[in-house]
């Protein structure tokens, strides 16, 4: 017997085991085992993992490395394809969300298979999540609604370099907005290995993620810092992340913008690059999973949940 449940984090209750993924707040009960996806800021916070610290805190190493920089507490136990615990098996699968995103399969009486955040579409960057059987699934669902169906990764890239070098062209300069963590990366894996050589410059923020990325991602990537786009105005593509990139739009600087939100936006120079899967994605793994039982956490759960009833599979959101 299962249940599953939100209690500032995703709860997966067993018979003999109280699993805790991804904590933002503590939890009504002490758990057992506890787990970070990845290091996006809405799956952990330091001080509910720090009330945790009698217990051990699984993670990636990557996540680790985002998290705490090279002084890793003594809690947390680093990862990587998987952990046994109280005789039930614990299996990560790279989620291909964010560099050290991880998606877990829990081996007990009934599969149970938790994404996280995940991308199952090839990308220049990171392996895609792989399609995992299980008998239950408990899926993200932040674009789990109309209108959010992207184009064609291709059809995205080849748009943002035309874009970038459209800029540069004009005003000797690109800006280009990305999550920090996830669609930055990708934006630096792809205009260094375009036809034309562009030269990249990112804010301190994304420079650190950026360099523990590539440590672990062995995609060519070429890129220097510069803690503000006003020294690289005149010399390449500046790129930074979404908060100081709609600053800089505020401030009357074209800015390109990568994100799934924009699908919305009705904006010329926002892209629907993201680091999450679309709508057809999401319904996509639903059905290639097989699952008996589907859960739906994060973003559009409730509206994910409806359109996996209308298409007659058991479903509800967490």
């Amino acid at each position: 017997m299962y249940n599953i449940k939100w209690v500032g984090g995703i709860a997966v209750l067993l018979d003999n085991l109280k699993i805790l993924f991804d904590p933002v707040k503590l939890a009504p009960f002490r758990p057992d085992f506890i787990l970070v996806t990845h290091a996006h800021r809405d799956h952990f916070k330091k001080e509910v993992l720090e009330s945790y610290r009698d217990i051990r805190v699984y993670m990636s190493e990557p996540t680790a490395r985002i998290l705490y920089g090279h002084q890793i507490p003594d809690y947390v136990e680093i990862v990587e394809n998987g952990v046994e615990f109280k005789g039930v098996e614990f299996k990560l699968y790279d989620s291909g969300h964010v560099i050290g995103g991880k998606s877990v399969l829990i081996n007990s009486d009934e599969k149970i298979f938790y994404t996280g955040d995940f991308c199952s579409s090839v990308r220049i960057i990171l392996e895609p999540l792989k399609e995992i059987k299980t008998d239950i699934l408990i899926i993200e669902a932040t674009y789990g609604a109309m209108p959010y169906i992207f184009p064609n990764r291709r059809r995205l890239y080849k748009n943002l370099i035309k874009k970038v070098a459209y800029y540069v062209d004009t005003l000797g300069y690109a800006i280009v907005g990305a999550r920090s963590l996830g669609t930055a990366q990708e934006v630096i894996a792809l205009l260094s290995n375009t036809k034309r050589k562009f030269n990249l410059y990112v804010d301190p923020k994304v420079y650190k993620m950026t360099r523990i990325h590539f440590e672990y991602d062995y995609v060519k990537a070429d890129y220097e810092k510069c803690p503000s786009f006003k020294p690289c105005i005149k010399e390449g593509v500046y790129i930074t992340g979404m908060e100081n990139a709609l600053k800089l739009r505020k401030k009357g600087y074209e800015v390109i913008i990568c994100t799934g939100l924009s699908a919305t936006w009705n904006d010329f120079n926002s892209l629907t690059l993201s680091s999450h899967e679309d709508l057809n994605g999401l319904i996509n793994y639903v059905v290639r999973s097989k699952a008996e039982k589907v859960y739906t956490v994060y973003g559009f759960k409730r509206d994910f949940a409806q359109i996996l009833k209308n298409m007659g599979i058991k479903a509800r959101q967490i």
